[in-house]
């Protein structure tokens, strides 16, 4: 091979090794635009926010961030015993407390 004909096989894959990091560079962004939308559960963290972010009462806005944290953890125990107790195939249903 001749030395032009090297040079050219290496500017034609510097060429394509520049396209493709553009193209990931396009998709990278894609990507990222897409994880950065906001879901319905985004959604709803930020009407929690907001209704928190209303009240004059520091009490008030203390006692509901406290129960809402007291809700979340009791679900979550209570979706990690279902998952536990469930076999492989077919899940047992975890009554609720009470």
């Amino acid at each position: 091979m001749s030395p032009n004909e090297t040079h050219r096989k290496r500017r034609k894959t510097t060429q394509k090794s520049n396209k493709d990091y553009e193209e990931d560079k396009i998709y990278k962004k894609r990507l990222e635009t897409l994880r950065n939308e906001p879901d319905a559960d985004d959604q709803f963290g930020q009407y929690v926010a907001m209704e928190l972010k209303g009240f004059r009462s520091a009490y008030n806005k203390q006692r509901l961030k406290s129960e809402v944290r007291k809700i979340v953890a009791r679900i979550v125990d209570e979706d990690d015993m279902y998952y536990y107790a469930s076999s492989s195939s077919t899940p047992t249903p975890i009554p609720p407390p009470g």
